[in-house]
């Protein structure tokens, strides 16, 4: 998942190594994520549920409660002791 004017990794891949690192979570302190991480989120759920043929959401909606976004899989990082 490259651009293709400079080779570097989409916003969406980026996104989903966060969740990687946060083991599944990302989370802010506001009330709300920034918008551009809406939009990525939006993006990355429409690729993992074409690729993986889903019927629903990959990534659950805003948590207001809990103030986070949430996978519906499991995701670690590689240096995770569970990898």
């Amino acid at each position: 998942m490259a651009r293709k004017d400079n080779k570097m990794p989409k916003d969406q891949w980026i996104l989903l190594y966060g969740f990687a690192k946060q083991k599944g979570r990302l989370d802010w302190s506001s009330d709300h994520p920034p918008e551009q991480v809406v939009k990525q989120k939006q993006g990355l759920s429409k690729s993992l549920k074409r690729f993986f043929d889903l019927d629903g959401s990959p990534i659950d909606d805003w948590d207001k409660e809990e103030q986070c976004y949430r996978c519906r899989f499991r995701i670690l990082p590689e240096s995770d002791e569970n990898y």
